[in-house]
């Protein structure tokens, strides 16, 4: 094979074509310098583009490695000359084995497309140029080197994301499960509330031994859920520490332990403190549980906790005003019951509708 021969007939063809070095380089995925090399006899096309070169100039194989176009040299239709490649770094999508599989819409609709996961496009958008060929830095380019790796990462992103929706929806049917169970925890929560009002001791044991059971089936949901999101394990902790405290209350009230009011009422504020530290990470983990479903519901749990803290503050407010209007500490006792039954309620109205929306997703 004379190089200086093969030189000239790239040269010329690439004439006849009206193609520049730039033109044809960017069709074969090289750099213009490369071309020039060719065309000026310095070295040879690598095997592997002798058929893609060959095609763009109109020649067949033979013709191309004799160095002289022959005239009853038939080109084979698989040689016709391609239209310019519909990517960056020089492929054709047709040629990728992975494009049905994807249903890639291409390197300009698709991967390569602002946003898209290509390093290539996003490197020739940032440089202002059409395709690799135009850069200076092509022969050397690590990024473009690496151009056949793209469907394969394509291809793991996708995967990837199938495994995760299909985690997704065998997390959503455990954590219906187990919601559905904490609803079912209002009922005996209700009858306690009713037995507060009774004063006798066989009621308060029966009401103490109820909100034990009670907050220790809740702390068992927790730790449940725990699987899928961790903070409901500081959800498990804080709610087993208002427990201990509520129930010890509960007894020094019932019982008439001739404790002073002074320790009653710290025993009653570190309470209503870790209750609210419970409350904060429930709801929480409620929040962060969601958000991967259901975005506004998860927003909706965070904005409970606002209205949470609100609520004791008004309650604790109501404490010292007491002493300089009445009147106004009525008003903001009143205000904050009201707030902290509006919170529970709402509580139990998002918890069924997570419940409700896992229970059918994916179906």
């Amino acid at each position: 094979m004379d190089q200086i021969l093969i030189g000239k007939l790239i040269s010329k063809k690439r004439r006849e074509k009206e193609m520049t070095q730039a033109e044809l380089a960017c069709r074969l995925g090289v750099s213009d310098k490369t071309v020039s090399k060719w065309e000026r006899g310095v070295c040879m096309p690598d095997y592997s583009m002798l058929e893609p070169l060959a095609s763009e100039l109109g020649l067949s194989v033979s013709a191309l490695i004799g160095g002289e176009e022959t005239a009853d040299a038939p080109i084979p239709d698989s040689e016709e000359p391609k239209s310019p490649p519909d990517t960056y770094c020089g492929k054709y999508c047709s040629e990728c084995e992975y494009r049905v599989e994807l249903d890639c819409p291409g390197c300009i609709n698709g991967a390569g497309q602002v946003g898209g996961i290509c390093e290539i496009a996003r490197c020739c958008r940032d440089k202002d140029i059409n395709c690799c060929s135009e850069c200076s830095f092509c022969a050397p380019c690590r990024i473009r080197r690496g151009r056949g790796k793209a469907p394969l990462e394509h291809r793991r992103q996708m995967i990837e994301e199938q495994e995760a929706e299909i985690a997704l929806a065998d997390d959503a049917a455990y954590i219906a499960k187990w919601l559905r169970v904490l609803l079912w925890l209002i009922i005996p929560r209700v009858i306690l509330a009713l037995l507060a009002g009774n004063a006798s001791k066989t009621f308060s044991v029966i009401r103490i031994v109820g909100t034990a059971a009670v907050f220790t089936a809740q702390i068992i949901v927790f730790i449940k859920l725990s699987r899928v999101n961790g903070r409901f394990r500081m959800a498990a902790l804080f709610s087993s520490f208002s427990a201990v405290f509520g129930i010890v209350l509960s007894a020094l009230n019932a019982f008439d332990a001739g404790v002073l009011q002074s320790v009653l009422l710290c025993i009653d504020i570190i309470a209503s403190a870790v209750g609210l530290a419970s409350d904060y990470y429930e709801f929480g983990a409620h929040a962060k549980l969601m958000y991967d479903y259901d975005y506004e519901l998860s927003e909706k749990w965070r904005r409970l906790w606002i209205l949470d803290i609100v609520s004791v503050a008004l309650v604790a407010g109501s404490i010292p005003t007491v002493t300089v209007a009445a009147p106004l500490a009525l008003l903001f006792a009143v205000a904050g019951a009201a707030l902290m039954f509006a919170v529970s309620i709402l509580k139990l109205i998002y918890i069924y509708r997570a419940a409700s929306f896992l229970g059918s997703y994916g179906e």
